[in-house]
């Protein structure tokens, strides 16, 4: 009867096998805020201290009870992959309870997806698809979910939207910016 009712507990308690439901979002370092994402929307390319331009991805996920999870984002651009990241992020809960997201504190915990300079594959303001898939460490269970979305360089220094620009440029070659 005892592990009857364990059993039961454990099925009532995150016992569940559904998907996460995954929202993609925006990280803004220097706000440290997340942004959720449309379909259509314009997303900013960054400038991080590693160098290139990337795209600083998070997501907010219902229906996660784990606090490490893996993070995967992609952007493709007609069917050609442009750049993927994958991190091992620290989730916490949102400031309604009903859904996690990645630490704020930094970008280390988001996907920073590289994106330029690849002249080959993007141009600025191009049309392209972003993918972010979740999965929790300790379930393996996952979500994703991909909407369309236009990258661009809006840095408020002109001088970096320049470079942004210039890196992301689909006639880019190595020390013309």
């Amino acid at each position: 009867m005892r592990r009857a009712v364990a059993l039961l507990a454990l099925v009532g308690c995150g016992g569940s096998n559904a998907p996460l439901v995954v929202h993609p979002a925006e990280y803004d370092p220097i706000a440290e805020t997340l942004t959720p994402l449309d379909d259509g929307a314009q997303l900013h390319l960054q400038i991080p201290p590693q160098g290139g331009v990337v795209l600083f991805i998070g997501a907010t996920v219902e229906g996660m009870g784990a606090v490490q999870a893996q993070l995967y984002g992609s952007l493709t651009l007609g069917g050609v992959s442009v750049g993927n990241d994958r991190r091992s992020s620290r989730f916490v809960r949102t400031a309604g309870g009903d859904a996690v997201e990645p630490s704020l504190a930094s970008s280390v915990g988001m996907a920073n997806v590289p994106v330029c300079p690849d002249g080959a594959l993007i141009a600025m303001g191009m049309k392209a698809t972003l993918q972010v898939t979740v999965t929790e460490d300790s379930t393996g269970r996952s979500g994703s979910a991909s909407l369309s979305v236009v990258p661009i360089c809006q840095q408020s220094d002109p001088t970096l939207r320049q470079f942004c620009a210039c890196e992301c440029a689909a006639d880019f070659t190595p020390g013309k910016c």
